[in-house]
């Protein structure tokens, strides 16, 4: 974790290293929303 925070404020990398973690951000966000989506829908349709 402390190396991904040095990444992030260190200012001699390059903007790729911060591409990269905002697609490893989104992609943790979207994943619980998708999985739990997924839950639901193979619940109701049991019903």
């Amino acid at each position: 974790m402390e190396q991904l925070l040095e990444l992030l404020f260190n200012p001699s990398h390059q903007a790729p290293s911060l591409w990269m973690l905002a697609v490893f951000v989104g992609v943790a966000l979207v994943l619980p929303s998708l999985h739990t989506a997924y839950r639901q829908s193979r619940s109701n349709s049991k019903k």
